[in-house]
């Protein structure tokens, strides 16, 4: 789940070079994940499957596993 109140955005021209900004800040992933940045620019909760291509690119982890850290998202609490 992403924090309430995170501010993420991507523009249409940059976003094929892998930029984002993240609070105000630019975040930038190698070409060919537009449709990372996409899901987690536009959706407030990602799944398993939403990361499933993901898993193996060390870099999204690396960048994912920070984001985390920083409490920029989270894990939702299973009942």
């Amino acid at each position: 789940m992403r924090l309430g109140g995170l501010r993420c955005l991507y523009f249409a021209n940059s976003l094929d070079s892998g930029v984002m900004y993240i609070n105000g800040e630019q975040a930038k992933f190698s070409q060919g994940k537009t449709t990372l940045i996409q899901a987690l620019c536009d959706q407030q909760t990602l799944s398993q499957a939403d990361l499933a291509d993901w898993f193996n690119d060390q870099e999204v982890m690396d960048t994912i596993t920070a984001w985390v850290n920083a409490g920029y998202w989270y894990f939702e609490e299973v009942e």
